[in-house]
């Protein structure tokens, strides 16, 4: 590492900055597990086993840990939310936690919510190594990770269980019907899961429910936040309605702003109820030369006499000549052979090619992201706690921002940068985690908006205290509504008020603001917001909880095995992957031909009342798709044709919508519509393309079903979802029509990142349609019901933010038409058509109309 920055500078010369950021995180002054904290002897055998040591004396705990235990044991808090930063044990506080209480009551049970499985799995292998060895339960799905065991701690025995979704996993079923499940006081589970299964299915497991805890809690925002805030409602109601105690809640997260308010929000306890503790560690964020940081590289202890960790950050500059980052995992003359590199990339697929063709014998690749089946997950998370592993590059997608503590990396690079700061700080974070051993963090800048904020200010993207969320929309009537008919659904008055009807309405109102039992909500869901769900099947209730368009994974297995799979993908991107004629390359670099699907053929009955279009032809019925190897290099991407229509206004708006009272919006719901339409076919040898049109896959399907042979059919794909539409139709009076539509297209893409920034959301996340020459903008969520997001810009003056970042950044741009070309095309990946002057004109115009 000494040498490395001489090394970047010779390689990016001018494209490196000449500023770099130190990050010093001072260790805090530890603390010994002492007699003052009234802890259970069990509670303090458990923290032995966890931190590995024998004696109560050699138990030191950072001051957040000792003080959260404290405040438990001594001070009869209840209720938490501990913020800190990665690696600072925030799981040894929630598991004491947990412990204590179930050691104090022994009827009482426990559930542990994680945001991802690579979270709940590094818990349960955790648990598993100071559990009972005759005790571990494994299968073959997850290998040598066991799935349920006992800890026995100081002569009380405390079952926990692993427990996860079983539409694909029949070892999963099995195990639920098993005594070690039944026994278990300790589930370990997505919260997804126990949204979809705890109040139904586990009735007794629910009433003795005394213990809830949310990792990770940050991630719990937007759409997917105030599902998990009714979630924890529907919870209350169950254990207030058989008379039992209510549970107490423990949130864990990274850094947050107004963290209190958060969770109050979220859990809907008051803040006075909820004790808050923060990380007791001092990070330094400073600016500095690259002459100092060359030096810190070298001797940290030159600037630093205490411990800490230190990552030191540099900044490549491609707004005007591209660079990529991923080209350094290669070049051993700038990295050499022994350093370990984690590179975020955005795309499965081009890690995916990088397994394939980026193969040196200098340096290994591991590729990491969510389309790996799960066993093969479990061993390279596994294979990352290696400390005895050298020349690594571990080419991950966002799927290692969480969950996976991964020991001895020593670079990471970002060529994108996510637009959650937490996510940022996440993924620099896995670097540098030893005292002694610096970090190196490299930056590529690009020309959005995220990386030239950076490239303004460089020190306050780094501040942990600065980190946001976008605002959970708890009000929402759309989310209440579903919520309550799923009070219903799930028995809360049959099965846990005992069918007392008056107790049950009154606890309803309670949680919920108001009662209407089951016909009521439904019939008012269906008037208020008519046919925006599929109400066909019996689950629909459950369905949409994070707020994105899939439901779950469907795995791409060989064909004629049982559960030799290759691939698990997410079902919405079968369009994209895994359509008819689909060559689908995986994480190993292997091709494989998709030649069937099996699944469930029954089509939605959602149609459409004014047309005989059939809205719901649900490709996610598909529950498996069969594939054979290919040896040649040929890959696909499907291709597909969208629309989206207006449904219906809805003509009040919500109260915390503020809009200027002259802007015109029509806002309500709005219908998506997604048919496949082909797919492009790449030789990986020659970078060629070929695109095969769905006429020829239509002969291709027919003469294999007159041959009596298989080939794959998907059906479209609809639904519908919330967003608005601004009219603005005498803004551009003066301008000729054809300018307009000539540039219409480039000002779209320059405000679309823009929007999305100030709601801290990816672009994908809306969708985003300005037309000029028609004299709209029309803003829609791009999920099934509704994310939020398109909402939220409509409140504390989003529009008007991102108007002006927008302009802010395009300003610097008025006299430089070649850097601004350089701009539009590192934005927009397209040629702009015209200057920097013209597109500032027609964002003013938008703007000085939106703010009249």
């Amino acid at each position: 590492m000494d040498q490395i920055i001489d090394k970047l500078e010779k390689k990016y010369k001018q494209s490196l900055f000449v500023n770099a950021i130190s990050i010093f995180t001072r260790f805090p002054k530890m603390k010994r597990l002492d007699s003052k904290i009234n802890l259970q002897i069990g509670t303090i055998d458990f923290i032995k086993k966890y931190l590995g040591v024998k004696n109560i004396n050699d138990i030191q705990l950072y001051p957040h840990q000792y003080n959260s235990l404290y405040a438990y044991c001594n001070k009869g808090k209840k209720n938490f939310i501990l913020t800190s930063s990665t690696g600072s044990g925030k799981s040894l506080v929630f598991w004491c936690w947990v412990i204590e209480k179930l050691l104090t009551d022994k009827q009482s049970t426990a559930i542990l919510c994680f945001p991802t499985q690579a979270l709940m799995w590094g818990q349960a292998d955790r648990l598993a190594q100071i559990s009972e060895s005759s005790s571990i339960k494994t299968f073959k799905s997850t290998g040598e990770i066991g799935w349920s065991g006992s800890l026995n701690l100081s002569k009380n025995r405390i079952s926990w269980t692993v427990w996860k979704g079983t539409k694909n996993d029949k070892e999963m079923k099995s195990h639920e019907k098993s005594d070690a499940f039944k026994e278990s006081r300790i589930r370990l589970a997505t919260v997804d899961k126990a949204h979809f299964s705890l109040i139904q299915y586990h009735r007794d497991f629910t009433k003795n429910l005394s213990c809830i805890v949310l990792d990770e809690a940050h991630q719990y925002d937007s759409i997917f936040g105030a599902n998990v805030h009714y979630f924890l409602k529907r919870v209350y109601l169950a254990k207030e309605s058989a008379k039992k105690e209510m549970p107490n809640v423990f949130l864990a997260s990274a850094t947050l702003s107004e963290s209190k308010s958060f969770a109050s929000k979220l859990t809907s306890l008051r803040e006075r109820d909820i004790y808050s503790s923060n990380d007791a560690a001092e990070t330094s964020i400073e600016k500095i030369s690259l002459k100092k940081a060359k030096s810190l590289i070298k001797k940290p202890s030159k600037y630093y006499n205490e411990k800490g960790l230190l990552r030191i950050a540099l900044f490549i500059d491609s707004s005007e000549e591209n660079h990529r980052l991923s080209d350094i995992l290669y070049d051993t003359k700038t990295i050499g052979s022994s350093l370990n590199i984690i590179y975020f990339s955005e795309s499965k697929h081009q890690s995916n090619i990088q397994a394939r063709y980026s193969k040196t014998d200098q340096r290994t690749n591991i590729i990491y992201h969510g389309d790996i089946p799960p066993l093969q997950r479990r061993q390279i998370e596994r294979q990352f706690n290696n400390n005895e592993i050298q020349g690594v590059n571990l080419i991950a997608t966002n799927a290692l921002e969480l969950g996976v503590d991964i020991e001895g990396l020593d670079i990471c690079l970002l060529d994108d940068l996510p637009p959650k700061r937490t996510a940022f700080l996440q993924r620099i974070g896995r670097v540098g985690r030893r005292s002694g051993k610096p970090g190196l963090i490299l930056i590529n800048l690009s020309s959005n908006p995220f990386d030239r904020q950076i490239a303004d200010d460089l020190e306050v993207m780094f501040k942990f205290d600065n980190s946001k969320t976008i605002p959970i929309p708890e009000n929402l009537e759309l989310l209440r509504l579903k919520h309550m008919i799923t009070a219903h659904y799930e028995g809360c008055y049959r099965n846990y008020a005992n069918r007392d009807w008056e107790y049950y309405k009154a606890l309803f109102e309670k949680h919920f603001g108001i009662f209407y039992d089951k016909d009521e909500a439904t019939n008012r869901l269906k008037e208020r917001y008519p046919n925006i769900f599929d109400i066909s099947g019996t689950f629909w209730v459950h369905k949409g909880f994070r707020g994105s368009i899939g439901e779950g994974k469907i795995p791409l297995r060989k064909r004629g095995t049982t559960r030799d799979d290759v691939a698990w993908i997410e079902d919405v991107y079968i369009f994209r992957d895994a359509h008819p004629g689909a060559i689908y390359l995986n994480y190993e670099g292997r091709c494989w031909q998709i030649k069937s699907y099996s699944g469930n053929w029954g089509e939605s009955i959602w149609e459409h009342p004014d047309s005989n279009i059939v809205l719901g032809k649900i490709f996610k019925n598909i529950q498996v798709v069969n594939v054979v190897e290919r040896k040649d290099n040929i890959i696909t991407r499907g291709m597909w044709n969208e629309k989206i229509s207006q449904y219906q206004i809805i003509n009040d708006f919500p109260d915390y919508i503020d809009v200027p009272g002259n802007i015109e919006i029509d806002y309500g719901i709005w219908e998506y519509y997604k048919k496949f339409d082909g797919y492009k076919e790449i030789d990986l040898s020659t970078g060629d393309t070929k695109t095969v049109t769905i006429k020829e896959i239509t002969d291709q399907f027919k003469n294999a079903m007159d041959k009596g042979k298989e080939f794959p059919f998907l059906p479209s794909l609809s639904y519908r979802t919330y967003g608005w539409e601004w009219k603005f139709d005498d803004a551009f009076e003066s301008w000729k029509n054809d300018e307009l539509k000539s540039i219409e297209e480039l000002i779209g893409y320059i405000l679309e990142p823009y929007f999305a920034d100030v709601v801290q959301a990816n672009p994908s996340d809306l969708i985003i349609k300005l037309s000029l020459s028609d004299s709209y903008l029309r803003i829609v969520d791009a999920t099934p019901g509704g994310n939020g997001l398109s909402e939220t810009l409509l409140t504390k003056g989003n529009m008007e933010i991102a108007f002006s970042n927008c302009l802010n950044i395009l300003s610097k741009y008025k006299r430089k038409p070649k850097k601004f070309s350089s701009f539009i095309i590192q934005l927009c990946r397209k040629e702009p058509n015209y200057g920097a002057k013209k597109a500032i004109e027609i964002i003013e115009e938008m703007q000085s109309y939106w703010e009249e």
